[in-house]
């Protein structure tokens, strides 16, 4: 898949969705990619919420004069 990203910008971003690709998340297999979320929100400093049923919650401070935003 890195050839398929290459060059596309802005590359950071195209580097997590390659990395998220790898993670098997189909139906009823969500454990992997919830905990994903959760140590990439931890990693990078973030206010994080996992619930019994995996969803995650990723919550970031607003750059300048911008209010909350969810990722």
């Amino acid at each position: 898949m890195v050839d398929v990203l290459r060059g596309l910008e802005p590359q950071l971003v195209f580097d997590y969705f390659e990395e998220i690709s790898k993670i098997p998340r189909g139906s009823g297999n969500e454990k992997a990619i919830s905990d994903y979320l959760v140590d990439f929100a931890k990693k990078h400093n973030l206010e994080v919420i996992q619930d019994k049923a995996l969803n995650v919650i990723i919550k970031s401070l607003a750059h300048r004069d911008m209010k909350m935003l969810q990722l």
